[in-house]
């Protein structure tokens, strides 16, 4: 298992870009095969069942999820298409003898090179806000126009912060900051980006907790 890596990411802007932005972050976290739970030694599967199970890729193929890093920096077809473990991917490769279609990388190295961690994540919190103040329900409007929203999730090994920027990007106009950290190998940080511009990009070590009450309540928060 990995080290978790614990992200609060802060969407400020407009009405309508915050909206847009939850619409988007919805999506899936990729995966090779959704039609079958077996495990594959891939090795000693033949060439012809090989190039059978890539022609039933299916670019939608993943598990829902109300983040996906998928829906702001996608993994190409190719990588898709083969089996994300790179030692797999490389044996599918070798068969299909094409890297344009189908990639030797694996999803897990793509995705840790151009997310900046190796899974997708759920959404484990989200909080939406009408100027300083958190709505008592989830993007509830009756107050005044939504003007942020926070969400709360954990990332394999490290941050996403290539996917941060992409939102950036994506939504020129809004502020983005992502607050983040893992105590397994102890940093944390803090990144600004508006216009796909960094603004702030500050590295701190963690506040040691006071007391193993604060650490149980830390691990039972969003």
């Amino acid at each position: 298992m990995p080290n978790w890596c614990e992200n609060v990411l802060t969407f400020e802007g407009s009405s309508s870009d915050v909206y847009r932005f939850v619409l988007r972050s919805k999506g899936i976290n990729p995966q090779f095969l959704c039609n079958t739970t077996q495990q594959y030694m891939w090795s000693t599967v033949p060439e012809e069942e090989i190039k059978s199970l890539i022609n039933t890729f299916n670019p939608n193929c993943g598990s829902s999820t109300d983040f996906s890093f998928h829906s702001f920096v996608p993994v190409p077809p190719e990588v898709q298409r083969a089996p994300y473990d790179s030692n797999s991917a490389k044996v599918v490769a070798a068969v299909i003898e094409d890297q344009a279609h189908v990639s030797p990388e694996g999803g897990y190295a793509w995705q840790t090179t151009n997310w900046g961690t190796k899974w997708g994540v759920d959404l484990a919190h989200a909080v939406s806000y009408v100027g300083e103040d958190p709505t008592s329900e989830y993007l509830d409007s009756s107050k005044g126009p939504i003007t942020s929203v926070k969400f709360y999730f954990d990332s394999a090994w490290g941050p996403p912060v290539p996917v941060v920027r992409a939102i950036s990007e994506a939504f020129p106009d809004a502020g983005v900051t992502l607050e983040y950290e893992e105590r397994g190998m102890w940093f944390a940080g803090r990144l600004i980006v508006e216009s796909g511009e960094v603004i702030e990009d500050v590295s701190f070590e963690p506040e040691p907790y006071e007391d193993e009450d604060e650490y149980e309540s830390r691990e039972d928060s969003p």
